[in-house]
């Protein structure tokens, strides 16, 4: 069978609305599939254990990506040749291997509403198309386009990931776990319908750069006694509201 999709194989097939890639294949070249700008879904079998750059650029249409159980791990930038914002991309399904996932290539998908992890995967876990590792300790990332007013945080996250809460579009309230005690720079940024955070922890410390572009934001809910947290809102012209 088949063992390789050649660099460039697919190049500029406009026509290609769907591929069947057979389970001989293990490798994916350089721009395999580049300008198939029809194509709406991809399932990479199993058996593929390398994917190579650019592979699906220019892929305008792409909904859906799977990566099957080959893959250890994979940098949707590199794989999709973003330079700029992706405004195809809805899911995207990770193997059970997978153990390095390109978080900022992540944020730049921007209709993406959906993240599913093989529930054999042993360093990540999804829960309502959200992305954690397995023990739920840390919270990796949201989708962009996910429809959710209000996130509540699972009391068991501990730390928020780099670019874990960014260009999200449609939370207004966010409510972060107890065990949360710091907000640094490139977590929570860029949430344009954002009016509402509640800090359920003791919180010490809030980067410069926290809350970037998130201009709706008015409110800050906190524990009365948190001085460093009602400082905060006030200096930086929020609300606080005692929980």
């Amino acid at each position: 069978g088949t063992k390789k999709v050649f660099g460039g194989a697919f190049e500029n097939c406009t026509a290609l609305t769907d591929v069947k890639i057979p389970n001989t294949v293990t490798e994916i070249g350089d721009g395999a599939f580049y300008n198939c700008s029809a194509l709406t879904e991809i399932l990479i079998p199993d058996s593929v254990t390398f994917i190579g750059t650019q592979a699906l650029s220019g892929c305008s249409l792409l909904e859906t990506i799977s990566t099957g159980d080959g893959l250890t791990s994979f940098s949707i930038s590199d794989v999709l040749g973003i330079t700029n914002f992706n405004q195809s991309l809805k899911k995207i399904t990770f193997g059970k291997n997978i153990q390095e996932i390109n978080i900022l290539g992540l944020s730049y998908c921007l209709m993406l509403n959906e993240i599913v992890v093989s529930n054999d995967n042993k360093d990540f876990t999804s829960d309502g198309g959200i992305l954690y590792n397995k023990s739920k300790t840390t919270l990796v990332k949201i989708p962009s386009a996910l429809d959710i007013e209000t996130y509540t945080m699972p009391d068991s996250v501990e730390d928020i990931g780099s670019y874990a809460i960014t260009y999200q579009f449609f939370i207004k309230h966010l409510v972060l776990s107890s065990n949360i005690t710091a907000i640094n720079d490139v977590e929570i940024v860029a949430l344009p319908s954002l009016e509402l955070v509640t800090f359920n922890g003791r919180i010490d410390s809030i980067s410069d750069d926290a809350f970037a572009s998130c201009d709706n934001l008015t409110t800050i809910k906190g524990k009365n006694d948190n001085t460093y947290l009602k400082t905060w809102a006030a200096e930086n012209g929020f609300t606080f509201v005692a929980v």
